[in-house]
């Protein structure tokens, strides 16, 4: 639950730059579900130093979803592999359909990849790619997540 959690609470628009002068890097999330693209409006992420999370999110204007959580090793590799507990991929889709990569009932159901590329923790940003095959057990379906890309998003 802890992912959904991030959807509702962290999420920022994507917003201009600000007329005082100061700019802003501009966040960036986007990603292809089944090869259609998937580009955020909204983003947002959290690093927990108490059990050491990293989550990031983001949402289309039609209300799909996707949510990224590891435990966190700073700036690394990241298996989301099928049954994990703690290294997981999901996506939502704009009906209320979820996939997620450590669902299934064989391995080739599910699973996937995140890199943490930057992680500024002075500016409170993070970048990052990710790939994942998302499993919704209920019709046995899945959904391919790739070439997910994530820049810029403030944490």
């Amino acid at each position: 639950m802890f992912v959904v959690c991030i959807l509702t609470g962290c999420q920022k628009p994507f917003l201009a730059p600000a007329t005082t002068g100061e700019t802003k890097p501009v966040p960036e999330f986007r990603a292809k579900v089944n090869g259609a693209d998937f580009v955020a409006e909204l983003t947002g992420a959290a690093i927990r130093s108490d059990d050491s999370v990293i989550s990031i999110a983001a949402e289309t204007a039609d209300g799909q979803k996707i949510a990224l959580a590891v435990k966190d090793s700073g700036v690394h590799l990241y298996q989301l592999p099928i049954y994990s507990t703690t290294e997981v991929g999901t996506y939502v889709s704009s009906v209320s359909i979820a996939y997620s990569s450590n669902a299934g009932f064989y391995p080739g159901d599910s699973g996937g990849v995140l890199e943490i590329t930057k992680l500024d923790r002075v500016n409170k940003l993070i970048n990052g790619t990710f790939s994942f095959k998302g499993f919704h057990s209920d019709n046995q379906t899945q959904r391919l997540i790739t070439d997910g890309v994530f820049n810029n998003i403030s944490y």
